[in-house]
């Protein structure tokens, strides 16, 4: 009887993490294939200059990014020849920055801010999910690679 506590004490931890993990500013955060058709223009978004996936550009690579923030996101499909993922997106005007040390500096993303400066919130940029070490303008990408943009305080 007592295995069979520490078992379930187990599985609810599991649970309650699996519920913490996919859960965002209180929200289940949105599914890449199961997203509403239009974005809510509220909150940072009220500025964005696309509400809805997009696909842009003609080149020979395919490059995927997800912008998002607020628990909502959209993914931009981009057709390009550029060689780096800052270059297929400032191609489009999607990102805006100011030049550093490291490189681009982010602050806007789809026409939406996040300066740490001004509001505590900056992009954070992956591929996959995981952290990239280098800015989006250093960071070449290969056909079909997949990136994140997300503003996180």
């Amino acid at each position: 009887m007592k295995k069979r506590n520490v078992i379930l004490a187990a599985l609810s931890v599991i649970v309650i993490l699996a519920c913490a993990f996919f859960m965002q500013d209180g929200e289940i955060a949105p599914k890449t294939n199961e997203r509403t058709a239009t974005i809510k223009q509220e909150g940072i978004w009220k500025d964005a200059a696309y509400l809805k996936d997009t696909e842009l550009g003609t080149g020979k690579k395919t490059l995927y990014v997800e912008v998002g923030a607020e628990g909502q996101a959209i993914e931009f499909t981009i057709h390009t020849d550029k060689k780096t993922v800052g270059e297929a997106l400032s191609e489009h005007k999607l990102i805006e920055g100011e030049k550093g040390p490291y490189g681009l500096y982010v602050k806007k993303v789809n026409s939406m801010e996040a300066d740490y400066d001004k509001t505590k919130t900056y992009w954070a940029f992956t591929k996959d999910g995981e952290s990239v070490m280098t800015g989006v303008d250093l960071t070449d990408f290969s056909d079909k690679d997949h990136f994140e943009l997300v503003c996180s305080k």
